[in-house]
């Protein structure tokens, strides 16, 4: 073999052995958060405050319990200073829930973006519900007898199983959420503020344990309203 051949034989078995060691970091790397130019994320909350009183006000519901948590911002990125623990036992899967009223413009958002803590493969399960405004009068109207379904406005839910360990960040697609009462509403997510509607009403947080009978512990840093670049890909982080 002379020595351009040889050079040559050199170059493409160490180019295959480069490729071979980094193919497998390339395709498990995640892509960057990609968010759309010009639309800034609108902050729910960060529960920095220690405050679920005001700013916003957070109302509850059920047998949850809930705690502020300090944070290291160090060992995660984008982590804050503090964030709101979700605890409790429950005998029949819903533990309980809070929920905060926005009165909002929702139409530029397309995800939403949180960082939750996992305790584990049973820390509980996480179903966010939006409601947006369908009658225009700028409130959520439920039925006394099933007040968990509102009268005329639509409800947009999605599950979230949190079974990891640790912090991780998610941008969940509205794309996602499916429409959980059929009977009221015009069945459409149009969060828009138009011809007097109040747009994207309000957000509940609902926590399930993940067995009949069970318990959840979780935590919560942020929730935010985001404008994803891509507005169909569930993305988790790491």
């Amino acid at each position: 073999m002379n020595k351009a051949r040889w050079v040559l034989f050199r170059f493409k078995f160490i180019t295959v052995i480069l490729l071979c060691t980094l193919f497998p970091l390339l395709m498990a790397a995640k892509p960057p958060i990609q968010v759309a130019k010009n639309v800034p994320p609108f902050l729910i909350d960060d529960f920095e405050d220690g405050n679920i009183s005001e700013t916003p006000k957070w109302w509850g519901f059920g047998e949850l319990l809930i705690m502020f948590e300090d944070n290291d911002p160090k060992t995660f990125d984008g982590l804050g200073k503090k964030s709101l623990s979700f605890l409790g036992k429950t005998d029949h899967w819903l533990v309980g829930g809070i929920g905060t009223y926005l009165g909002l413009d929702g139409t530029q958002y397309n995800a939403l973006k949180l960082i939750i803590k996992g305790s584990g493969e049973k820390s509980g399960n996480l179903t966010i519900e939006l409601y947006d405004d369908d009658n225009g009068n700028w409130k959520v109207d439920v039925d006394p007898s099933n007040p968990g379904f509102p009268n005329y406005d639509d409800k947009f839910v999605y599950n979230l199983p949190i079974t990891w360990k640790g912090w991780r960040t998610l941008i969940i697609p509205i794309a996602r959420f499916r429409d959980d009462n059929p009977t009221a509403g015009d069945n459409i997510w149009n969060p828009d503020q138009k011809n007097g509607s109040g747009g994207l009403l309000q957000i509940q947080l609902l926590a399930f344990s993940s067995t009949q009978k069970g318990s959840i512990d979780f935590q919560i840093d942020s929730i935010k309203l985001f404008k994803a670049a891509d507005p169909n890909t569930l993305l988790y982080y790491p």
